[in-house]
């Protein structure tokens, strides 16, 4: 039986490369695709980004939002774009036969995007809802404290501060979305994968498609390149501030959250990362896991808690955070109880069947997401940004099996202290 990689058939053609994977569902398509982009590095672009890509969708320049909508109900097509602080990203689903009706739209929508004030206060209207939201909740705000701690501004990692984000959303104009699309986020390199009911016939028609009509101007694409050209940024090193105890007051909530974490000056290839990020996981990636177990089974304490790696790429450092979401009166000695299991896990680690549990819900877990055409084509992409051959898909659950607990255990007591914590609560009340 054959491998996944060895069904996969990768082209490559003007600025686009992409990853073709033929699966048994008939007459179904499965497209995703991104590009990467500039760093933002204020609150303003930030909410430029998001702004403008929250439009790709509400209309081009030869269809207005209406007749998009209409277009894609009348064909059945899903059609979604969104961003983060490094690529726009967008998933379509759809039939077979639509192909070649969609393409064209698609690049319409992102070369041409039409981005009128009409359209702009809808999106405008959601995104300050969603902000709102993030402003009076404990978890949100707990995780923006932390990374403001952790990251420099600049690191893709770093959190603007809620109300920053506002500001310049009040401020913004449609003609502002517009104009920024125009200069800085206009496509120039793609990435795609393609999985369902296809045939080379349809990844050629694709890449055809999405490479002549974005006419970036570049006629290879560039070897080894995922990033956005010419950004004329670099990634600032994960902050130097010392270990801080921070409370985020909130009125009227009654719980709790809290995250605790410390750069890890890490990258997904270094010979380390899946060991760490296997035995993080056996710390706090589940609910049989380490702290599940002992702060809120035994201790009652929360009312969940995890443990994660945060951020990390091939090109940057990440972090790690725990997260714990407790009551009000049990805030200290729910994080005390947190504390004091980590430092037994580093110390003591992981036991051999805690690894044979681990490693088999994490490769199970990776089975189970590559069930579905959108599962395929999510982790091909991510793949494909990473610049990680298409064996990856097959190679990342045979280097997790070949762990062994001293390597976990290693790599947990290396990267991970408990001293450089930062602690960031966010409630009703303080420390």
């Amino acid at each position: 039986m054959s491998t996944i990689s060895e069904r996969i058939e990768e082209i490559t053609e003007g600025c686009m490369r992409l990853r073709m994977l033929p699966v048994d569902v008939p007459d179904v398509i499965t497209l995703h695709l991104s590009w990467p982009v500039p760093l933002a590095a204020s609150p303003r672009e930030e909410i430029l980004d998001q702004t403008a890509v929250a439009l790709l969708d509400r209309g081009a320049a030869r269809r207005d939002e209406e007749a998009v909508a209409a277009y894609l109900e009348d064909r059945g097509v899903e059609l979604h774009f969104t961003c983060d602080s490094t690529r726009v990203r967008c998933q379509v689903r759809m039939l077979k036969r639509h192909l070649s009706d969609i393409i064209p739209l698609l690049v319409d929508c992102m070369t041409e995007p039409r981005m009128d004030a009409s359209s702009m206060e809808s999106v405008s209207l959601r995104l300050r809802s969603n902000l709102m939201q993030a402003r009076s909740r404990t978890a949100a705000r707990a995780g923006i404290g932390l990374r403001r701690q952790v990251f420099e501004p600049g690191h893709p990692e770093y959190a603007w501060e809620v109300d920053e984000r506002l500001a310049e959303l009040d401020i913004m104009t449609a003609e502002d979305v517009a104009t920024w699309y125009r200069q800085r986020l206009l496509p120039a390199l793609v990435h795609a994968t393609i999985v369902g009911d296809v045939g080379a016939q349809h990844a050629r028609q694709v890449s055809r498609g999405i490479s002549s009509g974005v006419g970036s101007g570049l006629e290879e694409f560039p070897r080894g390149e995922r990033h956005a050209p010419d950004s004329g940024r670099t990634i600032p090193e994960l902050s130097a501030a010392k270990p801080v105890r921070l409370h985020i007051p909130l009125a009227d909530r009654s719980n709790v959250d809290v995250r605790m974490g410390h750069g890890v000056d890490i990258r997904r290839r270094d010979e380390d990362y899946d060991a760490l990020k296997t035995g993080v996981f056996a710390l706090g990636g589940n609910f049989s896991a380490r702290l599940m177990a002992t702060v809120r089974d035994r201790d009652g304490l929360t009312y969940g808690i995890g443990s994660t790696l945060s951020g990390v790429e091939p090109d940057w450092p990440g972090m790690w955070v725990t997260s714990l979401s407790l009551s009000a009166p049990d805030m200290s000695r729910g994080i005390d109880s947190a504390l004091a299991e980590i430092r037994t896990f580093i110390r003591d680690g992981i036991s051999k069947t805690e690894r044979q549990t681990v490693v088999g819900t994490l490769t199970g877990s990776a089975r189970v997401q590559l069930g579905t055409t959108s599962g395929l084509a999510r982790v091909l992409l991510r793949h494909l940004e990473r610049g990680d051959p298409a064996s990856e898909i097959d190679a990342w659950p045979r280097r997790i099996e070949a762990l062994t607990t001293e390597r976990i255990n290693d790599a947990v007591r290396t990267w991970l202290d408990v001293e450089k914590l930062h602690v960031i609560s966010a409630g009703s009340t303080g420390h």
